[in-house]
């Protein structure tokens, strides 16, 4: 048995605990804590302390049994538990960390701890889970934390579909005072998505899962496994590494505009890389909500509100008419919602005139010397796809790392609905290993079918963050090709800068799009 948080002595009692959990009727099965039993699932025995497969203890500080495993991720595993020292076996959720899948094992511990005694002060909010204990056992480290009962707003999107504008307020008054409190803590949540916010049976909506919440003052390592948040709801700059209080506020805003439409966030964004989410909304909204909103989501941080307190203070003001509408703001990924097309109506013919005849001809001439000119449009049209698809590629691959510690090779893994093959362009994923000459990247590619498109590239790769060896993050660029061509790009141009961050350079026969 493990050492308890806080305490010397193995075996030492646990913490009391204050819940706000109901009373709980837990199935007639119980789950074994270590991550390679053969059969961690058995029929509960409450008099059972270790499991018959492997032997590993079944109560965690000999009071906690876990029930089933809940969440899985680069942090580790999340179950769900009954504290079976209290009369009325409360739920509770147990986190348990993965120390054998990270490179630091005794920085990641300090990490983990310094995680626990930010909990304990963020868990004396109503709407935060309480933390119940932090534990040392078998060689693992675990939370337990308050089970926080109700649905998910991503379950009340599934089953009910897109939520009202009248209903967005509401969430963001409930939340907006959450995420100050926890900045006034300088804690950054860095995950907050429909997924993480559940609504309590009495309406109360709480944020929850603060697994890849970091300290603003406090540095983390990249390679560590540590979640950092869902590639759809992630500001850009969260995607390098670098999240800020205003990372959150993106997310909250990404999140509103998602339940407004219930469509992908990648899918609300257009070729040009703007939000088009007010295209797909099914009632109308004030133009405060509306303008709140984008400035909430706005790709530039210094473009967005900069506190919680701000956005409240935004919409406490007296709402005014509606002048004129809002423009769109710059996104974050670029994924291209397809058009809506009207279907129009057929004139019916009439017998040509000379006066007619004469017409026509002079328009097909015209006609004639104007297509160039649309062709290139409608190339340019083609290729804006494949150009925001890179885009998108890349920021996914930064999320990806950051989850999973490595790039991803499989386009469907990074989770943005993209095909390998769609009626213009073809997609892959080309990883670039490590060398003395370069370092750890991925390619992502689109090439198209015919000679008359050109192709795009999208590079990211591994760098030091702020040219200290010791914290890593990740870095992209996207290029495309000079002259229209079906062949595949060549690798980036690597060179070893004087700054050890590796300067990337787009492959020959590119110019680069933007950093």
């Amino acid at each position: 048995m493990g050492a308890i948080a806080g305490e010397a002595k193995a075996n030492a009692p646990l913490l009391p605990i204050a819940t706000r959990s109901r009373p709980f009727m837990h199935p007639a099965m119980s789950y074994c804590l270590n991550p390679v039993c053969p059969n961690p699932t058995a029929p509960l025995n409450h008099s059972a302390n270790h499991c018959t497969s492997c032997g590993f203890a079944l109560l965690l500080g000999d009071r906690f049994r876990a029930l089933k495993p809940i969440g899985q991720g680069g942090f580790g595993r999340t179950f769900l538990a009954v504290d079976e020292a209290t009369p009325t076996k409360p739920r509770c959720v147990i986190k348990q960390s993965m120390p054998d899948q990270l490179t630091h094992r005794e920085q990641a511990a300090a990490l983990f701890h310094q995680e626990a005694l930010r909990l304990a002060e963020l868990g004396a909010h109503p709407q935060i889970p309480a933390l119940i204990t932090h534990c040392e056992q078998d060689n693992y480290q675990y939370l337990v934390q308050e089970f926080i009962d109700g649905q998910t707003l991503a379950q009340t999107l599934r089953d009910r579909g897109p939520f009202a504008v009248t209903d967005i307020e509401p969430i963001l008054h409930s939340l907006l005072p959450v995420l100050e409190f926890i900045h006034s803590h300088e804690v950054i949540h860095r995950d907050i998505k429909p997924d993480n916010i559940i609504r309590r049976p009495d309406g109360q909506l709480a944020l929850v899962d603060f697994g890849a919440a970091k300290h603003a003052t406090g540095t983390a390592l990249l390679k560590t496994g540590t979640s950092i948040g869902s590639a759809e709801f992630i500001a850009p700059e969260q995607a390098r590494g670098k999240a800020t209080y205003a990372s959150d506020l993106y997310s909250l805003g990404v999140t509103c505009v998602h339940l407004l439409t219930q469509m992908s966030p990648f899918d609300l964004i257009d070729g040009d890389n703007q939000w088009v989410w007010q295209d797909w909304l099914q009632g109308k909204i004030s133009p405060e909500l509306r303008h709140c909103l984008n400035r909430m989501i706005a790709s530039a941080p210094n473009q967005r509100f900069q506190s919680a307190q701000e956005v409240q203070e935004f919409l406490a003001k007296p709402r005014l008419p509606d002048t004129k509408p809002s423009s769109p703001l710059p996104a974050t990924s670029a994924l291209v919602a397809p058009p809506v097309s009207t279907p129009r109506s057929r004139p019916l013919r009439k017998p040509l005139t000379f006066t007619a005849i004469f017409a026509f001809s002079v328009g097909a001439i015209a006609a004639a010397v104007t297509l160039p000119r649309f062709a290139a449009e409608a190339n340019r049209a083609k290729e804006s796809e494949a150009r925001a698809y890179v885009g998108a590629m890349g920021r996914a691959q930064q999320a990806y790392f950051l989850e999973n510690n490595q790039f991803s090779e499989s386009l469907t893994r990074l989770g943005l609905g993209i095909q390998s093959e769609t009626k213009d362009y073809s997609y892959k994923i080309v990883p670039l290993p490590a060398t003395d000459a370069r370092p750890l990247a991925v390619q992502n590619i689109a090439s198209p079918k015919k000679g008359d498109l050109k192709t795009f590239t999208s590079i990211v790769w591994l760098a030091p963050l702020d040219g200290n060896q010791n914290e890593m993050t990740t870095l992209s660029i996207r290029c495309a090709s000079n002259q229209p061509t079906v062949q595949l790009p060549p690798p980036p141009r690597f060179s070893q800068d004087s700054t050890p961050s590796h300067a990337v350079m787009c492959p020959f026969g590119y110019t680069m799009l933007d950093r």
